[in-house]
C-alpha cells in the first residue's frame, strides 16, 4: 500500500518512477531490520525451551558427512526443486503483474487490487490447508491445492486472449479480484502443508542419519527464493525485449497488440513452471504411516538414551553390602 500510495503514486510517476523503487526499497530494508530486531528479543527468552541436543565432538568430515546425509534426503530434494520451479513462475508473474493489470486490463488503482485480493483471505488462510490434509493427506492435498490455484490464475488472462473478458472496468476489477483472492488463498493454503511436509522430513532425515538437523533442512529450504526470484525477474526482462516494449511509454499508452504478444508469451511460460513444480513433488514420500513410524522409531531411541545415560549416572555396583 506505502508503495503504490506514496512512492510510485501519479503525482510521484507511477510505476515507471525508477527513483520511486528505491527509496521504497531502502524503507522496506529498515522495516525489516527492526521486524527481525524486534521477533528476535521477543523469542530470546524462549531459548531454554528448545530441544538442546548432546554436545558432540566429532570430526570435521563427519560433520560434512552428517550434512550431506541431511540435505540429499529424497524428499527434502524434491521440495526444494519445487520451491526452485515455483519461485521462478512467482518472480516472473510478480514482475509483469503490473504491466497486465495498467496495459492489458487498464486498471490504475494496483493499490486497491492488492489490499482487497489480500484482506478477505487472511483469516481464510491461516488453516485453510488443515481440512484438506486431513482428508486426502497431506501430499495429495497439497498437489490439488496448488493445481488448481494454477489453474485459477491462468483465468483472467485466458479469456483476455480469447476475447471473453468483460470490458466495462468494474467488472473488469471485480473478476480480477475474485480470480486473486481464489487463486492466492488456495496456494497459501497449499504453502501451508508445504511447511508441515519440510517439518516431517526432520524425522525422517533424523531416522536415516542420527541427527536431528532442523535448522540444516530450515535454512537449506528457505535459500531458494533469495535467489529464484531474481531469476523469474530477469526472465521478464528477458520477455519484454523479445516483444519490444516501449521503454519509456507513459502508463496506459503501449500497443494492445504488443500486450497481447506478452501475454501469449507469459502465460504458457508462467503456467509450465507452476505445473513443473507441482510435477516434481510426486517423488515425495513421507506419508502418515511413515511419519508416525520415524516419530516412535525417534521417542524410542530417545527412551534408551536416557535409560543409558541415568546408568552412567548412578552405576550399580556389584556385590555392594556382601561379605
Amino acid at each position: 500500500m506505502v508503495l503504490y500510495q506514496v512512492f510510485l503514486s501519479p503525482a510521484a510517476g507511477g510505476i515507471l518512477n525508477k527513483q520511486g523503487y528505491a527509496d521504497f526499497g531502502i524503507l522496506a530494508a529498515c522495516v525489516m531490520a527492526v521486524s527481525i530486531l524486534v521477533s528476535a528479543f521477543g523469542t530470546h527468552r524462549h531459548i531454554k525451551d528448545l530441544y538442546q541436543p548432546p554436545v558432540r565432538k566429532v570430526p570435521l568430515s563427519q560433520v560434512a558427512k552428517e550434512i550431506l546425509g541431511t540435505i540429499s534426503n529424497r524428499s527434502l530434494v524434491v521440495v526444494m526443486i519445487s520451491g526452485l520451479c515455483s519461485g521462478v513462475a512467482g518472480g516472473l508473474s510478480g514482475a509483469l503483474s503490473q504491466y497486465f493489470y495498467i496495459e492489458l486490463w487498464g486498471q490504475r488503482r494496483l493499490d486497491l487490487l492488492h489490499l482487497h485480493g489480500r484482506r478477505p483471505g487472511l483469516g481464510v488462510r491461516r488453516d485453510g490447508g488443515r481440512p484438506a490434509a486431513r482428508i486426502w493427506g497431506k501430499k495429495r492435498a497439497m498437489i490439488g491445492l496448488f493445481t488448481v490455484s494454477v489453474f485459477t490464475s491462468a483465468v483472467p488472462l485466458s479469456l483476455k486472449l480469447l476475447n471473453l473478458a468483460p470490458t466495462d472496468t468494474g467488472m473488469v476489477l471485480t473478476l480480477l479480484l475474485v480470480d486473486y483472492f481464489i487463486a492466492t488463498t488456495l496456494a497459501i493454503s497449499g504453502f501451508i502443508i508445504i511447511s508441515s511436509m519440510i517439518a516431517d522430513v526432520v524425522e525422517d532425515a533424523a531416522v536415516k542419519t542420527g541427527v536431528r538437523s532442523e535448522g540444516l533442512l530450515l535454512a537449506a529450504n528457505g535459500l531458494l527464493p533469495k535467489f529464484t526470484g531474481g531469476i523469474g525477474v530477469f526472465l521478464s526482462g528477458v520477455l519484454l525485449t523479445v516483444v519490444a516494449f516501449p521503454t519509456h511509454a507513459a502508463a496506459g499508452t503501449v500497443d494492445p497488440e504488443i500486450m497481447r504478444r506478452l501475454a501469449l508469451i507469459f502465460l504458457p511460460i508462467n503456467t509450465g513452471m507452476s505445473l513443473l513444480s507441482i510435477a516434481v513433488l510426486l517423488p515425495y514420500k513421507i506419508d502418515e504411516d511413515l511419519h508416525a513410524s520415524n516419530v516412535a522409531t525417534l521417542q524410542e531411541a530417545a527412551a534408551l538414551a536416557e535409560r543409558a545415560r541415568i546408568e552412567d549416572a548412578h552405576p550399580v555396583v556389584d556385590g555392594a553390602g556382601g561379605g
